[in-house]
């Protein structure tokens, strides 16, 4: 039994700014200081926090599902 599709939406509704403040601590801006336009810091926040929380999203759906199938 595969996960409600409203579960999988509140997943990325919740995930996406915890993942968002996460990146922000790691301060990846002081990596790319240097000749660096701030369009890339904005694109590269964006972008992997979509893909992390992609990734974090498809983890958690396929635990409940094989749970589903086990209980």
């Amino acid at each position: 039994m595969n996960p409600t599709p409203l579960f999988v939406v509140f997943l990325y509704i919740v995930l996406l700014p915890v993942v968002f403040k996460v990146l922000q601590y790691t301060r990846l801006d002081e990596m790319f200081k240097r000749k660096t336009p701030p369009n890339f810091m904005v694109l590269m926040y964006v972008l992997l926090t979509i893909a992390i929380t992609q990734l974090v999203v498809g983890y958690f759906v396929a635990v409940f599902g094989w749970l589903g199938e086990v209980f």
